[in-house]
This record gives structure tokens, C-alpha cells and sequence, in this order.
């Protein structure tokens, strides 16, 4: 095998087993230097990328000078190998984008009666989230769409309750909110961004 050759595959097998072992680690950790090692996979296997490209290049071209059998085949391969970093970069940021822009919103109900109705709302869209019981949890994410606040709203014992679950959200960031309501019905909101 050429060495022209071992360098196409080489830059394209690295950026992309590295670039799949630091999202699956990020997925379970969410450690951000993970998030760092990720950008500088990005780049480095751009360079990579073009590298591979040239040295295939210049495999295929001393490779058909020199008559080398096979070397269509494996210049294929390489190539697709290559290419494969594309879709598969495209793929990880954009579910990294998704995950990273997730809302979660925790309903504790300490109360001794059921809370019916909640909704969330914000400017455009309205979230309903149903109920929950007496003494239970409920944990919902949610993809805000717009900037600004989340409002909530629920009925407990025939009264309706409106307050603010989130002061500022905007669409391309993740936040965490609960809500409790105390045994004396009272609502608390923790807020985290």
C-alpha cells in the first residue's frame, strides 16, 4: 500500500473515530471541555480533510503513472471514507445544537390536592402539560421558540394560578425551572440557566 495512499485514509479515519469518541463521551458527561475538544475536532479534521484530499490526489496520479493495479478501488475508499466526515459532523453538531437548546421544567406537587391545566406559554406557543397528582413529580423538556419570558398557569381547587416559569429564555438556549407547590398551596419557582 502507498504511503500517499495510508495518509488519505489516515485523515479521514482520525477526525472521524476521534470526533464520534468525544460526542458519545459529551452525551454522557456533558463535561464542557468536551464541548472545546469537539470545536477543535472540527477544525483539525478540516485540515485533515484537505490534506487527505491532496495526498489522494497524488496517489491516483503516481498510481496510474505507475500502473498500479487497484488503485481506482482504492482511491474509492478513500474518498468515501473522506467524505463521510461531512454528513456525520453535520450530523453531531446539529444534535449537540438540539440537546444544548433543551428546556427542563420539574412540577412538584407537595400539595395534598391535584394541580389540573398546567400549560406554559410563550410568546407564540402554548405547552400543555396536563396534571399531577398529590405528592408527585412530573419532569417535561421543552424547545422554547421565541425570546422572552415562559408564563405558567394551572388550577388547583378550582382556582386558577398564573405566574412566570422563566424571567428570559431564548430559542437557542437551554434553561431548567422548578415549580413547586408547597403543602400550604403557595407556588415556588427555581430558575436555572
Amino acid at each position: 500500500m502507498n504511503r500517499w495512499h495510508l495518509v488519505s485514509l489516515a485523515c479521514g479515519f482520525i477526525p472521524l473515530c476521534v470526533g464520534i469518541f468525544i460526542f458519545l463521551a459529551w452525551l454522557t458527561t456533558r463535561a464542557h471541555w468536551l464541548e472545546v475538544a469537539g470545536i477543535i475536532n472540527l477544525y483539525a479534521g478540516l485540515m485533515l480533510f484537505c490534506i487527505g484530499i491532496i495526498s489522494l490526489i497524488v496517489y491516483f496520479y503516481k498510481a496510474q503513472k505507475n500502473t498500479v493495479g487497484g488503485y481506482w478501488k482504492n482511491s474509492i475508499v478513500a474518498l468515501m471514507i473522506l467524505l463521510a466526515n461531512i454528513p456525520v459532523a453535520v450530523t453531531i453538531v446539529s444534535t449537540v445544537r438540539y440537546v444544548v437548546s433543551a428546556s427542563t421544567v420539574v412540577f412538584e406537587n407537595q400539595s395534598s390536592t391535584k394541580v389540573e391545566d398546567i400549560y406554559l406559554s410563550e410568546r407564540e406557543h402554548v405547552y400543555e402539560i396536563g396534571s399531577v397528582l398529590p405528592n408527585q413529580t412530573l419532569e417535561k423538556g421543552f424547545h422554547f421558540q421565541s425570546e422572552g419570558a415562559v408564563s405558567y398557569s394551572f388550577t388547583r381547587n378550582g382556582n386558577k394560578y398564573r405566574g412566570i416559569m422563566f424571567g428570559y429564555v431564548t430559542g437557542g438556549m437551554g434553561s431548567s425551572a422548578k415549580m413547586i407547590i408547597t403543602k400550604s398551596g403557595k407556588v415556588e419557582i427555581n430558575e436555572k440557566v
